[in-house]
């Protein structure tokens, strides 16, 4: 599974995975280089957003601060 965060000037994207490995192939993704496993489970999923909320300092939620993480793409079949 794949986690990526993509910084931008004014956004944030975090890319999370629905699937370990992949049977597509897309030039812009590592894990179509992996054969697919099997569907992640909804707490897997929603662990990678916490996990990158964390590691991008979003977490724990504070309103006084701007988040990093605006926008949350799900890659998967």
């Amino acid at each position: 599974m794949e986690t990526v965060y993509i910084p931008d000037k004014n956004r944030g994207t975090l890319c999370i995975s629905s699937q370990a490995g992949c049977s597509l192939s897309c030039a812009f993704c590592h894990t179509g280089t992996q054969k697919l496993m099997r569907n992640l489970s909804p707490n897997e999923i929603v662990s990678q957003v916490m996990i990158g909320m964390r590691h991008a300092g979003d977490f724990p939620l504070s309103n006084t601060k701007i988040r990093k993480i605006t926008n949350i793409v799900l890659m998967g079949e």
